[in-house]
Formats: structure tokens, C-alpha cells, sequence
């Protein structure tokens, strides 16, 4: 009889631990969900914002600033260096910042943010309508909250109350600097493009005349020109040369523009310096590409006339 009320004790003894710690769980990760920042993190109207400061976790000041329709990126490092950034992108980061969905309110003790992640190793982000700054965030610690799902722990700069939002900030906010880049060298949609012009070490243009290609006048062979096209309109570059002064590339020693049937036109340039070839693209303000022999950009713009003919 005295083993039976034991037992019977030591169950409900379980019971009451696995209760509270299923409890815990589902407070964890449970809570304030929805599509719109909960309460404690203001709402951020991300019509107006025009400049990002970053800081990423362990690294320097990113500033990324809005220059009418275009943004541009000063690189860390102290060197002033701005250079185009791919706008979808930057765009994608604001809207990933004013659709933050909190799953919960996860602690409000200043002496628990070194285990969030939140101390002196998070990553801070400001973002500002004009002047005035709008929205300030630290980034810590992410941790999947299931197969499907992953969580990020932030808070606002001023406060202490620390939230565990839905998402993988990291995989945004804490990438390497190319990811934030331009690095498409042309528009696609050859299908509107009208001419391509080449200049430097071969003269020559490419002219539509209705679905052929010619060279003063000649029909280019269909299957090399489409295999040209292709290679060109999705051709890509992440080997960025930022050691080199943009002012001092000297004159072109190939050049190419492209027009297309509503005027839109586009210039990409190769530079020779010492072993180095270097291509821009007016796509890209300030950001300087390197060809080499894994990645050979400079045969994959200027083929040359006799590979098209």
C-alpha cells in the first residue's frame, strides 16, 4: 500500500515537471504571431528610407544610400570607396525589416543578452528617412525552431526586451559584401536589343535586321549569335578588383555598347593592368572586375568578329 501511494506520488511528480517544461517550450515559441512587427517593435514605414547603416557581427561600417532610383554602397575599410548595389537586394533588406513576424517576447533582463547573442558581438542596423533615424535593430543569435523554420533573437537598441522573430536574419545581415553588389554586367532581354557596337582592338557592329543578325550587311551564323547572347545577358561577375582607382583605368583597350529598340543602352569596357584585365560595366558605378583564367569575362563579351561570323 505505502509502494502504490509512492508510486503514485512519483507519477504526478512527473506529470507536474513535464507539464512545466512543455509549458516552457510553448512559451518560447509560441506568442505574438502574425505579419506585422508585435508589440515592443515599432512598425517601420519603409517608404521614405534612403539610407542603411550596418555594422556586421565582428566588422566594419557598410553604408548603403540612396541616390535618386540608385543605391550605392561606401565599402568598409576606411577607403570612402562607393560603388553600385544591386537595389533589389537592398530593397529585399528593408521589407525583410518592416515584415518582422515575432513569435515571442523572450526576456527582459539587460544580464541575458550575452546569451541571445545581443551583447558586443550582435549585428547593428540603422536605417533613416532623410536625417532622421527611423529604426534601430541589433541582430543576434539565430537557431532553428524546427526542420522548416529557423529564428533569429533581436532587439531594439534602446531597450532591453529581446524577441525571437521568424527567419534567418544572418543569412541577409551578416553576408559577405558581394551578396549586397552589383554584379549582372548586362540587361537581359536580347530580344530588344537593336546593336552592339565594338570598339579597341576590333571595330565592328552587330545589327538586328528583323530576327537575323549581320556585319555590314552579312548574316552572322544564328546558332553562334544566340550562343553569344545568352552567355551575355546572364553573365554575372564576383571577382571585384577594390585595390584598384577606378580614375586611373586609362583608356579602353576593348569597348562595347549595346542599344536596344526603346533607347536603353548599356557600355561595358576591358582594361589592361600588368597581368590584370579589368572589365566595368556602366550598370556597375565604381565597381571594377577582374577576368581571369577561371572566370574569363574578357573572351565572354569580346569574342571577336571571326567567332560570330
Amino acid at each position: 500500500m505505502l509502494f502504490a501511494k509512492l508510486g503514485n506520488r512519483l507519477y504526478i511528480l512527473l506529470a507536474i515537471v513535464l507539464v512545466i517544461t512543455v509549458g516552457g517550450i510553448l512559451l518560447k515559441y509560441s506568442g505574438s504571431e502574425g505579419s506585422e512587427t508585435g508589440a515592443g517593435i515599432p512598425a517601420l514605414d519603409s517608404t521614405g528610407i534612403n539610407r542603411i547603416e550596418m555594422i556586421p557581427k565582428g566588422g566594419c561600417l557598410v553604408v548603403f544610400e540612396k541616390t535618386g532610383e540608385e543605391w550605392l554602397i561606401t565599402l568598409p575599410g576606411g577607403s570612402g570607396k562607393k560603388v553600385s548595389a544591386e537595389g533589389t537586394k537592398i530593397t529585399s533588406m528593408i521589407s525583410t525589416i518592416a515584415e518582422l513576424k515575432v513569435i515571442n517576447l523572450v526576456s527582459r533582463k539587460k544580464e541575458d543578452l550575452a546569451g541571445f547573442g545581443l551583447d558586443t558581438g550582435a549585428t547593428s542596423l540603422k536605417l533613416f528617412s532623410g536625417e532622421q533615424s527611423e529604426f534601430e535593430l541589433l541582430i543576434g543569435k539565430s537557431e532553428m525552431l524546427s526542420p522548416q523554420e529557423m529564428g533569429t533573437y533581436v532587439k531594439m537598441v534602446n531597450a532591453d526586451d529581446v524577441y525571437l522573430v521568424s527567419g534567418f536574419l544572418d543569412l541577409m545581415f551578416n553576408s559577405d559584401m558581394t551578396l549586397y553588389r552589383q554584379t549582372q554586367l548586362t540587361f537581359g532581354g536580347s530580344e530588344s536589343w537593336q546593336e552592339i557596337d565594338f570598339k579597341g582592338n576590333e571595330n565592328f557592329t552587330l545589327k538586328r535586321n528583323v530576327t537575323d543578325w549581320v556585319i555590314e550587311g552579312k548574316k552572322v551564323d544564328s546558332a553562334k549569335i544566340s550562343e553569344y547572347l545568352n552567355q551575355l545577358t546572364t553573365l554575372e561577375a564576383r571577382n571585384f578588383a577594390d585595390d584598384i582607382d577606378p580614375a586611373k583605368l586609362g583608356v579602353p583597350k576593348s569597348h562595347l555598347k549595346v542599344k536596344t529598340v526603346s533607347g536603353r543602352e548599356f557600355e561595358i569596357s576591358a582594361y589592361f593592368s600588368g597581368t590584370d584585365t579589368l572589365i566595368t560595366s556602366s550598370l556597375g558605378k565604381g565597381n571594377i572586375y577582374r577576368s581571369t583564367k577561371e572566370v574569363p569575362l574578357y573572351f565572354k563579351i569580346f569574342p571577336g568578329k571571326r567567332k560570330l561570323e
